[in-house]
């Protein structure tokens, strides 16, 4: 290995920074636009109610004769009387809305903000979005529906060295905000700088254009779906009428001073409402305000209206308002029916309307206290608003919902005489559980329409809130329209009710999607806001620390799951406050095991249901004969029969509790016809065995009613049979000779019947088809319940027909050529002749509950997945979706065959494909994800089935190469993460935490908070200058330790008020002085926290787990802590190491090696003075490297003889280290660390080379920016690579242990730098370099410029480029052709260059 790295992101981020509401898709679908740092994601907005949520009709008429209709909802609420002769029982419907998302896309640049902007010459008719990077540039984007993708119209940037200045911060705030008439959009940039982009209006420039901000969606509106889009033509910026290709004019740069000359130190800029010309609103203080300065300078804050001339570029005043609070720091403009400005301080908020009139409302007590603006009192709310989101609720008079940084939700109502706004009113919403309604500072609060909401936060899942009022009238319009009027009187009565929506997510189980009908609602005359939680968007960070550890189970399910248990799971900290827990990682998929068994010689299992037919019953099916179901003796979806075929026969099993063997069936079980599939035809009653001669039909107690032959005049010369496919109550055959035969299975006789081919059928030859039945219109109108037909011909062209009459859908070419748009108009020119060798092809639902949607699955011979997803644009056409899973194949062993992939309907919820052969994999997707690749663990199957029973309903049998059979449920894991994900919650907030190997428990420190005590001796309040009411939160910490057996809290250690434990390590410590005994113990070092005016001091605690008596029946509870030693010291105790027998304790500015006695002192031995404050302190043997806050990386060696620490090198570069460890490779010795500024270094040691002046100097190797910022570094072994054969000569050869870092981040970004060879990288370095000068890029963005390290680099060192795996492996999803070709230009070949890819894909492929 050398000293080049690659720097690979294996999963995306969580954490949603900003969010946007549009019509973006089309003009009349919402969306909700989604940015996670540098992923963008599109959602839709989808309304569920349950199954019998509707009107209907009761079957009797009560005594007045008048209909009764009940609704029937999740939320019940009284009966009552609306008129005379009618009687309604109502049952309010409670909506749910959920997400399900569209697409998403990586991004090379970190989102800061996003607005909507229209244009008329849009593609898909909807919204334009434009986006802002912390770049300081701007790309215009839209929906283009020919390629069902994301499109760049433009970018803009403003990051040129004119526009920076010597004396301000390199790296300032930018946002971005939008005209609401859509005239132009304004960026603020560099301080006090702002570029406007003004946008070519229609040529009715008086049109105002409705804002959308509360629009209703409304997904029963066909009417709407059909209107077509009008061509509209622009005027350019001359006037002369005359057509623009670009839909915006050039932009231009103001200066704070060029908008108007008094404005300076902008803090705010926002876009007003209800203006002819675009307006700003702007917030500025010309003297700079503080706390220290509030004597002297009370209310330094200004406000000024601005209206901006885009033809002259030039602005104009028309309003001020002075001496504002100095702590003001958001501006909103207000829509009608209020409008004005709303200005946002931690202590109060004041309306400006636009004649400059303001009201203020103090929330706090310190409002009236630091200003002298008259407000109106209600400091009793004690609110604080700093960092808090505010929107404005559509249709609800002007109320505005304010969002706190504490979680709390307020309303802040208006009062108005005339015209004007009289005064402000604020009340705080209450949750029902005390909790507060989010858990951790929220980042952004977006209005989605329906009453809906959108919560952002970065730390805590984010969430779609709904609300209603109390007292509301409600219309509701379905198939029978009914209006329900509530008296006054009953709305006590139904208090109870509404509040159980109050906090708490939606339970309904299983839930039906419905279209959503536009309501009228109305405002009641004094009802309250009720709040429910709709949906989440799960965040895996912040990943503060992370650790590995082995599984465990209990020993009666350990047998059954040998195996199938990955070697070490991942375990990291996730969430803040009372969302706080622990989430456990894992790559593949390992199965509940309830059964195994012994089916040495089984190559294929398949688990059918059938339906037994009472005798004596007719078996006309039940959309023939009514009241059929009742002659069913089978109830549920069970499965019936297992077939096993092996080598010389096939078995046939009865399945119940156990498997029977069935004998006297008429099964063809010799090995002169073997089974290549079963399937079932009218739901159960005709059981097809497909030979490779013909195809044997059953009845359901598997007796032999006809035979079909591929060829009717010499049943035994036809061709033999390749392949089925069967779609109830179709099968089609593909045979050798490549010609294709279909069956129907009659309704009435249950008879099968040729299918009559069509002439070009017969003329064709195809190698591979599938039957889908659609289950919505997604290839077409009309398509929706109707079987389809999908051949791929030997020309590589893919057919789609409908059944039974094979009319032609579409025809694809070139589908062989795994294209990245797969369209019926493709006209281009093909350069290349390369193609896919294609094995097979289905159709398949893959989703959950919520969101299903048909996709094409495309199996290669090197066993890789390809799928496409189906879009109408000019006819049916697939795009490929983003797939960079590879197989794990070894060269040197022969690939095992794979079988045909296998569609399961209902696996736990999921609707799944499933691959079998040496790399099982699922492939399947949840509501807020894409289809994903999983592996099975457990090495390669043969074959798999779904199988339900009573006793394993929705789960799946399989048999692995061993022969052992087993039958399993699907884990219960969340699918929205990258990898499989378990959340343990611990409701406080997670800080650090270890893996405790000999007693395989994890433990972690947690923090909770709580008001301090007015006479607590440990918290002195200085009499007069602190408000009681407004004390800060004290922190406590508690370490808990929580087993892997039940993944709850099995024990817990409180430590005492103030102290808080900030790192938790298991180190092996000597335990004794004659006998050199060493023994793993857990460390753990904590600060007190008294507050400013108290010495910072710490405490490290030494704790044993012993083995106690467990509770019955709880064997988890067996182990408790043990505390050995504390020991205070002063300063606060930022690291912990294990270093040769001793413990390395950094607090302050001291490094400490200690020994522990054995009477339960830590004696010390030797020290070490530090620089600031440690952040990083990693041991390797005796050796140590330290992270700094301000002073970089130092590497430090210890010496027992005597005790001492020597200092070996520092990087002279002042970097913020926030993490780190060592990465040996080979002899050398590498360090790979994270600073503040999310940027990822990686220095070597190495005093031979001059330039480190003997070792003093470590010696950057490279460097790579990461975008997120990494709080955790550790060091693993890589996975061998499976690829590259073995060497004979050196099979006795020890090889150096190979390893790599792997980083967590903030926003649940986990990755790895690796280490690899200089022939691999300048392989890569090729690819590299190809996929970012010709490929395309979303918004416009440079990678090579994003990836480039943030900060000023002043050594001389020549550094090599750290690759980047994220672009990397998009190699993979070229077409054949050009990967052939990029793979030419790198002088390397496909296969070399997947091994690469393989290395870096699967290394940590081990949990």
């Amino acid at each position: 290995m050398g000293s080049m790295q690659v720097y690979t992101e294996i999963t995306d981020p969580t954490a949603v920074n900003n969010a946007l509401a549009l019509n973006f898709i089309s003009s009349t679908e919402r969306n909700l636009i989604v940015a996670k740092t540098s992923l963008l994601q599109i959602f839709r907005l989808v309304e569920y109610e349950d199954a019998e949520g509707e009107f209907a009709l009761d079957e009797g008429k009560d005594e007045g004769g008048s209909d009764r209709r009940v609704f029937e909802g999740r939320d019940h609420e009284d009966s009552f009387t609306v008129e005379s002769g009618m009687h309604l029982q109502r049952e309010t419907i409670e909506k749910t809305t959920k997400l399900d998302l569209v697409a998403q896309y990586h991004l090379y640049g970190s989102v800061t903000s996003m607005v909507k902007i229209r244009i008329p010459t849009s593609k898909s008719g909807g919204d334009c979005l434009l986006v802002s990077f912390d770049s300081a540039k701007l790309s215009l984007l839209e929906w283009d529906p020919a390629t069902h993708s994301i499109s760049t119209i433009s970018l803009h940037y403003y990051e040129g060295d004119e526009f920076k200045s010597p004396l301000t911060p390199e790296f300032p705030i930018n946002y971005l905000i939008s005209d609401p008439k859509s005239r132009c959009a304004a960026f603020k940039f560099n301080h006090d700088l702002v570029a406007i982009l003004p946008f070519r209006q229609t040529e009715d420039e008086d049109l105002e254009i409705p804002d959308n901000d509360s629009f209703t969606y409304d997904l029963e509106d066909d009417d709407d779906a059909e209107k077509t889009k009008k061509d509209v033509e622009m005027k350019d910026s001359t006037g002369e009428g005359k057509p623009s290709d670009t839909p915006y004019h050039p932009s231009f740069v103001l200066s704070a001073s060029q908008l108007d000359e008094s404005v300076e130190r902008i803090i705010d800029i926002v876009f007003l409402h209800e203006y002819r010309e675009p307006t700003f609103g702007i917030v500025y203080q010309p003297q700079q305000g503080s706390v220290g300065m509030l004597e002297r300078r009370k209310d330094p804050t200004h406000f000024i209206v601005v209206t901006l001339d885009l033809d002259q570029r030039a602005s104009t005043s028309i309003m001020s308002a002075k001496n504002l609070p100095f702590d003001i720091w958001k501006a909103i403009a207000l829509p009608p029916p209020i409008g004005g400005t709303l200005l946002l301080g931690e202590h109060e908020i004041v309306h400006v309307d636009q004649a400059g009139k303001m009201s203020a409302v103090a929330v706090n007590s310190y409002g009236q206290q630091y200003s002298a603006f008259n407000m109106t009192d209600q400091s009793d709310l004690e609110l604080n608003l700093e960092s808090c989101l505010a929107i404005s609720l559509p249709n609800e008079n002007g109320d505005v919902l304010i969002v706190t940084i504490a979680g709390d939700f307020a309303i802040l109502s208006f009062k108005a005489e005339g015209r004007s706004i009289s005064s402000l009113s604020v009340r705080r919403i209450q949750s029902k559980d005390g909790y507060p309604f989010t858990s951790a500072p929220c980042e952004t609060l977006v209005e989605v329409g329906n009453r809906r909401f959108f919560l952002g936060s970065l730390d805590s899942d984010a969430m779609l809130w709904g609300y209603k009022r109390k007292g509301e009238k409600v219309s509701l319009s379905q198939k029978s329209e009914v209006k329900l009027e509530r008296d006054d009187a009953e709305d006590n009565a139904e208090d109870d009710d509404d509040e159980d929506d109050l906090y708490g997510e939606s339970t309904a189980t299983p839930i039906t999607p419905r279209k959503a009908s536009s309501g009228n609602i109305g405002r009641g005359p004094s009802g309250e806001y009720v709040f429910r939680r709709h949906d989440r968007l799960q965040n895996v960070g912040p990943c503060r620390q992370m650790a590995f550890g082995r599984p465990a189970m209990v020993p009666e399910k350990l047998k059954l799951h040998q195996g199938v248990l990955p070697e070490l799971e991942l375990m990291t900290t996730t969430g803040r406050g009372v969302e706080g827990a622990v989430t456990v990682f894992n790559t593949s998929i390992c199965p509940r095991v309830s059964a195994t068994f012994d089916f040495k010689d089984c190559q294929r299992l398949w688990a059918v249901h059938s339906k037994q037919v009472k005798k004596g019953q007719s078996m006309i099916p039940s959309s023939v004969s009514k009241g059929y179901e009742e002659q069913i003796g089978a109830t549920e979806d069970y499965s019936t029969y297992l077939f096993a075929s092996n080598t010389s026969e096939t078995l046939v099993y009865k399945v119940g509790t156990k498997f029977e063997p069935l004998e006297g069936t008429d099964i063809e079980t010799t090995e002169v016809c073997p089974t290549l599939e079963f399937g079932t035809f009218q739901d159960g009653l005709r059981i097809a065995q497909v030979c490779e001669t013909n195809v044997k039909v059953y009845d359901s107690e598997l007796q032999l009613i006809q035979i079909i032959s591929t060829n009717d005049e010499d049943p035994d010369g036809g061709p033999h049979i390749v392949s089925a496919s069967f779609a109830d109550p179709y099968m089609l055959l593909i045979c050798g000779d490549s010609s294709i035969l279909a069956c129907q299975c009659h309704e009435r006789t249950l008879e099968l019947d040729r299918i009559e081919l069509p002439a070009t059928i017969k003329g064709t030859k195809y190698t591979n088809g599938c039957l889908y039945t659609s289950s919505s219109d997604v290839f077409g109108s009309g398509t929706k319940s109707q079987v389809l037909c999908f051949l791929l011909t030997e020309e590589g062209t893919l057919q789609i027909f409908t059944l039974p009459s094979f009319e032609l859908k579409a025809t694809l070419e070139h589908f062989d050529m795994s294209l990245q748009l797969v369209s019926p108009d493709e006209t281009a020119l093909r350069f290349h002749t390369a193609r896919d060798q294609i094995e097979e092809i289905i159709v398949a639902d893959l989703g959950d509950n919520i969101s299903k949607a048909p996709y094409l699955i495309v199996k290669t011979k090197r066993d890789d997945i390809i799928i496409y997803e189906p879009f109408i644009s000019n006819g049916i056409c697939f795009k490929k979706i983003y797939n960079t899973v590879l197989p794990t194949v070894s060269l040197s062993e022969q690939k095992s065959p794979s079988g045909p992939l296998v569609k399961i309907d209902d696996l736990g919820g999921y609707s799944v494909a499933f691959m079998a052969g040496d790399t099982p994999t699922f492939i399947t997707k949840s509501s807020k994800t894409l289809p994903k690749l999983y592996k099975l663990q457990g090495g390669m199957v043969r074959s798999l089935s779904p199988f339900n029973t009573k006793e394993t309903e929705r789960g799946f049998l399989y048999i692995d190469s061993k022969g052992t059979a087993r039958v399993c449920h699907f884990p219960e894991v969340s699918l929205e993460h990258t990898w499989l994900s378990q959340r343990i919650p611990l409701e406080r907030t997670p800080t650090s935490l270890t893996y405790y190997d000999p007693k395989n428990v994890f433990v972690v420190s947690v923090l909770s908070t709580s008001k301090p005590e007015v006479d607590d001796d440990e918290f002195q309040i200085e009499e007069g200058l602190v408000d009681e009411n407004l004390l800060p939160d004290i922190e406590t910490g508690h370490l808990v330790m929580i087993s892997p057996l039940t993944w709850t809290t099995t024990d817990r250690y409180e430590f005492p008020a103030h102290e808080v434990p900030f790192v938790v390590k298991a180190v092996e410590l000597e335990v004794s002085e004659v006998t050199k005994e060493r023994k793993m113990l857990i460390a753990v070092g904590t600060g007190l926290l008294r507050g400013e005016n108290s010495p910072a001091r710490g405490a490290v605690y030494v704790f044993d787990v012993i083995d106690v008596v467990p509770e019955i029946g709880k064997p988890e509870t067996g182990k408790k802590f043990k505390l050995i030693s504390r020991e205070e010291v002063k300063g606060i105790v930022s690291t912990l190491a294990g270093l040769d027998g001793y413990l390395l304790i950094t607090h302050g500015q001291k490094c400490m090696i200690r020994g522990l006695k054995e009477d339960g002192s830590l004696l010390p031995v030797a020290f070490l003075d530090m620089n600031t404050y440690t952040t990083v302190a990693k041991t390797l043997e005796k050796m140590v490297m330290f992270g700094d806050v301000l002073k970089g990386v130092s590497f430090v060696g210890f010496s027992e003889e005597p005790y001492k620490m020597i200092p070996f090198g520092k990087d002279p570069r002042q970097l913020s280290i926030t993490a780190g460890d060592f990465l040996p490779v080979g002899n050398a010795c590498y360090f790979v660390v994270a600073d503040a500024q999310s940027n990822i270094h990686v220095l070597q040691y190495d005093p031979e080379n001059p330039k480190s002046i003997h070792g003093n100097r470590l010696l950057p190797k490279g460097e790579i920016y990461c975008g997120h910022e990494v709080k955790s570094i550790c060091l693993l072994p890589k996975k061998k690579s499976l690829f590259t054969e073995p060497d004979e000569d050196d099979m006795d050869e020890d090889e150096d242990e190979e390893f790599l870092c792997m980083f967590g981040t903030m926003t649940g970004v986990f990755g790895t730098v690796s280490s690899i060879t200089e022939s691999m990288y300048r392989r890569l370095n090729v690819i590299q370099g190809q996929i970012t000068n010709t490929g395309e890029h979303i918004a416009g963005l440079n990678p090579r410029a994003y990836r480039a390290a943030k900060f000023r680099n002043t050594s001389s060192e020549p550094m090599r480029a750290i690759l980047d795996g994220k672009l990397l492996v998009r190699w993979l999803m070229l077409g054949a052709g050009r990967r052939k070709e990029l793979a030419g230009r790198a002088g390397t070949s496909e296969e070399m260059l997947r091994e690469d890819l393989w290395f870096l894909q699967d290394a940590t492929a081990f949990f």
